[in-house]
């Protein structure tokens, strides 16, 4: 008896250490954006502006921009709560999701900050 205690403690630990090492890691475990409409601003942004969020998981897409010709962020994408903007120019600039999934605070590495924020 005393053995096959034994036998089934070590088989569920590490069932336990198998199962813990298959959680996923960075794409598929963020804080979730909320959708709809966003506001940029700060001085990564020339002003204001809106644009339409959509999300898909842990990736943000943004379109229909306020303002149009100018190079501007064509989404994000979500690593806990750690969000890298997505295009042209844009790539470089990081920043973090508030744990509600409604407002990204970053910077650039032009040293220029940025604030994309859920408009109710």
């Amino acid at each position: 008896m005393r053995n096959s205690k034994k036998h089934f403690v070590l088989s569920f630990a590490a069932l336990f250490i198998i199962a813990a090492s298959g959680c996923p890691t960075g794409g598929g475990d963020c804080v979730e954006a909320m959708p709809g409409t966003w506001e940029g601003s700060g001085s990564c942004f020339d002003m204001a502006m809106t644009n339409t969020a959509a999300v898909d998981g842990c990736q943000i897409t943004f379109s229909d921009w306020s303002m149009s010709g100018e190079d501007l962020p064509s989404g994000a994408v979500v690593s806990g709560s750690s969000a890298t903007l997505t295009g042209s120019s844009w790539s470089d600039c990081t920043g973090t999701l508030a744990d509600d999934g409604m407002t990204i605070e970053g910077t650039c590495p032009d040293g220029c900050d940025f604030v994309l924020e859920m408009q109710e």
